[in-house]
């Protein structure tokens, strides 16, 4: 998909509503207290795309044709004790309900399911959840009672520049196909804090936007950017935030066949230019 720009635009408010979705997610089940009232369904393309990524991050392989999907009426999806929008049941499956209401929508509560499908184990491992594959999955409510998070800075804590930061962007697939999986692909932007001690980093102008956290510029694909509330984020010693663009290549993407360069980064700090194809 190419336009002059093409601006993926998240209000604070929609990023807030997608964390309570997630907050409760999942307590991974393995008992057969499966949902009467759940219904089956044919997963989009695209989930096949977000599980090759989940696979790479927990450098981990498994069987994605194995899983079975299935939606409840938003509300209805209960474990622990509380109401969730996802569970993954290992006894007679995988498999994986989604509260109907953020199944084709909240992606990254797909991919903390798939995530709990490809380990096959209960339970919130601190190595995948938030080292390996923190910000490609959420983790927040159980699974941050479980596995924990990055301490905030403190307020005394020093104010740095964005490009402090060490910043990475990949492209999945690649190269990048028009045709395959129906034309879905990844752009991963990672922003890292190399340094052993906290920090407070600015969210300002990034390059050729208007303010926002996350964004990327890549040559046939597009442009987008995260936007959100916050001015400022706290990065701990060794702390890795990441955020997952998911774009469609349509038919437009033909004229941009072949070489391309991407960029990404966080606030106004930005990444090397990493190169990637574009394949029919």
């Amino acid at each position: 998909m190419r336009t002059a720009r093409s601006v993926l635009s998240i209000s604070a408010t929609i990023a807030a509503a997608a964390l309570l979705a997630t907050a409760a997610s999942c307590a991974l089940l393995t008992d057969p207290s499966f949902p009467g009232n759940a219904r089956q369904f044919q997963p989009p393309i695209r989930f096949v795309v977000w599980w090759r990524l989940v696979q790479s991050c927990a450098g981990q392989t498994g069987d994605y044709s194995t899983i079975r999907w299935y939606t409840v009426p938003t509300g209805s999806l209960w474990g622990s004790g509380q109401q969730t929008t996802g569970r993954t049941y290992l006894w007679g499956g995988p498999r994986i309900v989604l509260d109907e209401a953020y199944a084709f929508d909240d992606e990254g509560l797909v991919r903390h399911e798939m995530l709990h499908a490809l380990l096959n184990a209960a339970g919130h491992p601190r190595q995948f959840f938030v080292e390996q594959c923190g910000g490609i999955v959420p983790c927040s409510g159980t699974c941050t009672d479980e596995a924990g998070d990055y301490p905030m800075a403190m307020a005394t804590d020093s104010v740095v520049r964005p490009s402090r930061l060490t910043h990475l962007v990949s492209v999945s697939p690649s190269p990048a196909s028009i045709a395959a999986d129906s034309g879905y692909v990844l752009i991963v932007v990672t922003a890292r804090n190399t340094e052993s001690r906290s920090f407070w980093v600015p969210i300002e102008f990034g390059p050729g936007f208007t303010g926002g956290s996350f964004w990327f510029h890549a040559g046939g694909i597009g442009a987008a950017q995260l936007y959100g509330g916050d001015t400022i984020a706290s990065f701990a010693p060794g702390q890795v935030r990441r955020y997952v663009f998911t774009q469609r290549l349509d038919g437009s993407a033909a004229a941009y066949v072949g070489a391309q360069t991407a960029r990404g980064g966080f606030s106004s700090g930005q990444s090397a230019p990493v190169a990637f194809e574009i394949v029919p």
